[in-house]
C-alpha cells in the first residue's frame, strides 16, 4: 500500500515554513537585503516544492494544476534569489494587505448575511481584520515614516497566518484512510 501525506501534514509543513517566513522578516533590518533576497527565494522553492511533492505523493502524477503552480512557485522562488527582487517585493506588501484585507471585509459580509451564518463574534473578527489590514496598506503606501516598518509589520501577518494553520491543521479531524 502506498503511503501518502495527508492535508494535515502538507497545512503544518506550510505553516512552519510560513512562521520561519515571518521571524526573518521581523529580523529583516539587521540581515540586510541580500540575505532577505536569499532566505525569501528558498521560503517560496520550499512552498512550491512542498506543493508539487504532496500532488504527486496525492494524485500519482506530475500532470496536474497543483504542480504547475508549485512549478511556478519554485521558478519564483529561483528568481527571487537570482535577481535580487526582494525590494520589488516588499513594495507590493502595501497592496497586498489592501486586496487580503478587501477580501477579508467582504468574506465578513458575506458570511453574515449570504451564508446566513450568525455568527456575531466571527462576523466582528472578520470585520475588523478586514478593516485594520485595509488601514495598514493604505497607511504603508501614504505615511512614508511607516514604511521603515513595513518587514516588520509583513513578518508578523505571516507569523499570525502560520499560527492560524497550524491550529486549524491540529484541531482538524484526523483523515480516514480509504479502503
Amino acid at each position: 500500500m502506498a503511503k501518502t501525506i495527508s492535508s494535515k501534514t502538507v497545512a503544518v509543513i506550510n505553516a512552519i515554513t510560513l512562521l520561519i517566513a515571518g521571524v526573518l522578516f521581523l529580523f529583516m533590518d539587521h540581515l540586510g537585503f541580500k540575505w532577505l533576497n536569499i532566505i525569501l527565494g528558498i521560503s517560496v522553492i520550499l512552498l512550491g516544492l512542498i506543493t508539487v511533492i504532496s500532488e504527486f505523493i496525492r494524485e500519482k502524477t506530475l500532470v496536474s494544476k497543483n504542480v504547475a503552480i508549485g512549478s511556478a512557485i519554485v521558478a519564483l522562488g529561483i528568481y527571487i534569489i537570482t535577481k535580487q527582487i526582494a525590494t520589488m517585493i516588499l513594495g507590493l506588501i502595501p497592496i497586498i494587505f489592501i486586496v487580503i484585507g478587501a477580501c477579508i471585509f467582504m468574506d465578513s459580509f458575506l458570511l453574515r448575511y449570504w451564508r446566513n451564518n450568525r455568527s456575531l463574534i466571527l462576523f466582528l473578527v472578520e470585520f475588523l481584520l478586514g478593516a485594520f489590514l485595509i488601514t495598514l496598506g493604505v497607511l504603508f503606501l501614504t505615511v512614508a515614516s511607516f514604511t521603515h516598518y513595513m518587514g516588520m509589520a509583513f513578518g508578523i501577518v505571516l507569523i499570525a497566518y502560520a499560527i492560524y494553520l497550524l491550529m486549524g491543521a491540529l484541531a482538524a479531524p484526523r483523515e480516514k484512510k480509504k479502503k
